[in-house]
């Protein structure tokens, strides 16, 4: 016998039908349809906004009082030499008074109008603050050299 081990097929036995078996159903390589529903999308999405909502009013609320600025504008120097000795004693003056040296420099370009040549802000807990911390005896001192070894105006801004 040429073919050993070859047995002969059933007279039932339809090659297209053994085929047919291994095709999948209609639909199968669709894409699945996710387990998470619209209603549950929508639910998440107002628990996360919820939860970042309240994370932001707490962070507000835990900051208290909204900042003020005491921001000093120095439009010239007349005695520059004069002027750099307050700079060691208003350190002092703004940490007593729990304040905080946000920024001061001499490197200002003008947009518009004439730029000041030094411009200094330092932040407080609130407006009361700067008021005492103005009319401490250390920055009265402080004051007087300024305006003595300079033309310039300092003023609080209430900020946010």
């Amino acid at each position: 016998m040429p073919y050993e081990g070859w047995s002969v097929p059933d007279k039932n036995y339809n090659a297209a039908s053994e085929w047919q078996r291994h095709i999948p159903e209609p639909g199968f390589y669709k894409r699945q349809r996710s387990a998470v529903t619209g209603g549950a999308k929508l639910a998440l999405a107002l628990l996360a906004g919820g939860t970042l909502g309240a994370a932001t009013i707490q962070g507000i609320q835990a900051r208290g009082k909204p900042l003020a600025y005491d921001v000093i504008d120095v439009a010239d120097m007349t005695d520059p030499s004069l002027y750099r000795t307050l700079i060691a004693k208003v350190l002092d003056a703004i940490s007593a008074f729990k304040g905080r040296y946000v920024m001061g420099t001499e490197k200002i370009t003008s947009l518009d109008g004439i730029a000041p040549k030094r411009f200094a802000v330092t932040a407080f807990d609130g407006v009361e603050t700067p008021k005492a911390w103005s009319n401490s005896a250390a920055q009265k001192e402080i004051d007087s050299i300024r305006t003595q070894s300079s033309k310039s105006r300092s003023f609080i801004v209430e900020g946010m």
